[in-house]
């Protein structure tokens, strides 16, 4: 029995030495870490930009539609038939230019037809006058009745009202052969072209025989939120509020403008109000219809820090940039962005000036990070 215990004591040595050898014996060098398993360690590449102070525009941007101040549709005031057309579909016009001759034969019958009645009647109310002045020499002498001599001055009466209905019906004729010009009321640019020569055309008939549109000046329509109302109503008041309009996709310089109309009330379904700009237009680059971008200028913040929009980043508590700070680590600091000016973002609060911001490389950043910086594109 003896023999026995000190036989499981050994055994029971050997194995707990067995284990401390295993487990609490240094690793070797297979398994220890290396300097490259440490992602800290080395700078991450990145592209910085300062935050700057400056003067920047307090803009609006919205979506607005070019509209003429005003387009006149052409029609015809008798019924007649075009005889020339004088200009091409498109084509500028100035207000006077001559765009339709309808034919001119029937008219001018009626103006000589109204000529001949007024002389007639004009010379056969002299006759008249002639008699009532002998018929008031002879009354005076008793040697005719006073029912002959009243009758002279009815008769004189009668062609007098009968001569000025000839003169209203020479008006009247002269203005229908005016009719067969039809010109141009204001400068413009023509549209499509309904009748050609030969066709007949009738009185106020629809289509119109074309439409002329004022293009210079024009106006531009856009809507703004009613928050924005009372600060386009101070800027306005304080002066002229400057407003630009382009194209979509246009590169050149956007056209300048002007505000001229705010509308008198608020549209309580959209939560908008509609405004008006006028643009001089002497390129001609806002067309009617179009859409275009408007942005409203009411004024400038003179000194606004401001970063480069590609800077801000959205987490899940908002807005934060990636902040360098002097030992070259980067901390996430959050911030509030006021307004976006184009390519840059105005800061609120949480920046100060002539700091700097990481532009590119956010994506494997953490706070902490040591970084270097790298030429953009690189």
């Amino acid at each position: 029995m003896k023999r026995l215990l000190l036989a499981v004591v050994g055994f029971a040595v050997l194995g707990a030495g067995a284990f401390v050898y295993r487990y609490a014996s240094p690793p070797t060098a297979a398994a220890a870490p290396t300097q490259s398993a440490a992602p800290s360690s080395r700078p991450l590449p990145v592209v910085t930009a300062p935050v700057r102070q400056k003067p920047v525009p307090i803009d609006l941007s919205t979506i607005g539609t070019v509209q003429p101040l005003a387009a006149v549709a052409l029609k015809s005031r008798i019924d007649n038939q075009v005889d020339a057309v004088h200009f091409t579909e498109g084509q500028e016009v100035r207000k006077g230019d001559l765009l339709f001759t309808l034919d001119r034969r029937v008219p001018e019958t009626l103006v000589r037809q109204a000529e001949a009645n007024l002389a007639r009647d004009q010379a056969q109310l002299g006759k008249s006058r002639a008699d009532m002045a002998r018929y008031a020499a002879l009354i005076q002498k008793d040697a005719v009745a006073r029912q002959q001599y009243d009758a002279a001055v009815a008769a004189v009466t009668v062609l007098e009202a009968t001569v000025r209905a000839d003169n209203a019906a020479l008006d009247a004729a002269r203005l229908n052969l005016g009719y067969t010009e039809i010109r141009a009321l204001l400068d413009g640019r023509t549209g499509e072209v309904t009748a050609k020569p030969g066709s007949v055309v009738k009185n106020n008939e629809a289509p119109a025989l074309v439409t002329v549109t004022q293009m210079r000046p024009i106006a531009v329509r856009f809507s703004l939120s009613e928050r924005e109302l009372p600060a386009v109503r101070r800027a306005l008041a304080a002066g002229t509020v400057r407003v630009t309009a382009r194209a979509p996709g246009d590169t050149a310089m956007p056209a300048e403008g002007s505000l001229s109309f705010i509308d008198s009330a608020v549209d309580s379904t959209t939560g908008t109000i509609a405004m008006k700009a006028s643009f001089g237009n002497a390129d001609g680059a806002l067309w009617p219809g179009a859409f275009v971008q408007v942005v409203v200028t009411l004024g400038v913040e003179v000194a606004a820090v401001v970063v480069p929009a590609e800077a801000v980043q959205t987490g899940q508590n908002g807005t934060y940039v990636f902040a360098v700070t002097a030992d070259q680590t980067v901390e996430a600091r959050p911030v509030a962005v006021a307004r976006w000016a184009g390519a840059e973002a105005v800061i609120g609060s949480g920046l100060s000036p002539d700091e700097t911001v990481v532009t590119q490389g956010q994506l494997r950043l953490t706070p902490g990070a040591k970084v270097t910086e790298r030429k953009p594109g690189a």
